[in-house]
């Protein structure tokens, strides 16, 4: 099992994705969604499985993360530049295609976002964390 997941926040709004690629043996990666939400003061603004999630990489690391998201009354894009990146090597648990071990990545930087969620424009840049796994 791995995943890609991130969460960031500003003022009363708290964004979180994430992605979980099973092992080809329980199901096939290619057809299990990603998930986005978007959480306000009173609750959910909205909610998406139609996440597309690119990670632009920097010698075998994410250098920037790009998340489009709709759904809904719900369209939001996010732009994560990678300032810092702590690598835990080939955790046991977690297996590439090949049945390798993986790296587990965790980083930290900046998000610009970019939504609209029902009548609502959300437009911030804050600090923010993602975690991912590389060969």
């Amino acid at each position: 099992m791995r995943w890609q997941c991130a969460q960031e926040a500003s003022g009363d709004i708290s964004i979180i994705f994430v992605r979980l690629f099973p092992p080809a043996t329980v199901a096939d990666p290619d057809r299990v969604p990603g998930f986005l939400g978007i959480h306000g003061p009173n609750g959910p603004l909205g909610v998406s499985t139609s996440v597309d999630i690119e990670e632009q990489d920097n010698a075998g690391a994410p250098r920037t993360i790009m998340v489009h998201a709709t759904g809904e009354q719900l369209d939001v894009r996010l732009e994560f530049a990678v300032s810092e990146t702590v690598r835990t090597r080939r955790m046991a648990l977690t297996q590439s295609s090949a049945g390798r071990a993986l790296d587990f990545l965790q980083m930290g930087g900046t998000y610009q976002v970019r939504a609209r969620a029902g009548t609502r424009d959300i437009v911030f840049t804050a600090r923010g964390s993602a975690e991912t796994f590389r060969n």
